[in-house]
């Protein structure tokens, strides 16, 4: 089970980032422009754009769920 959580969490996780980059390349082919993109970028990852924060969380949580569920069951000596 601990192994299966591991995979799970590596590929949550994964997947999530390449979603990320995924809307980056395509933000670039819809506009065909570096600035325009990287304006984009600086008003998507900006630190006050809350919404976009609360979704990446809200994305990440199952992954998160089952790295803390992993290391409870480490922690009690579950194999």
């Amino acid at each position: 089970m601990n192994i299966f959580l591991k995979i799970f969490y590596y590929s949550w996780f994964g997947l999530i980032i390449v979603l990320n980059i995924i809307a980056i390349i395509g933000m670039y082919i819809s506009t065909q422009s570096i600035y325009e993109t990287w304006i984009w970028l600086q008003n998507t990852y900006s630190p006050f754009n809350v919404w976009n924060a609360m979704l990446n969380i809200l994305l990440l949580m199952p992954g998160i769920g089952a790295y803390v569920w992993r290391e409870k069951r480490l922690e009690s000596g579950k194999q």
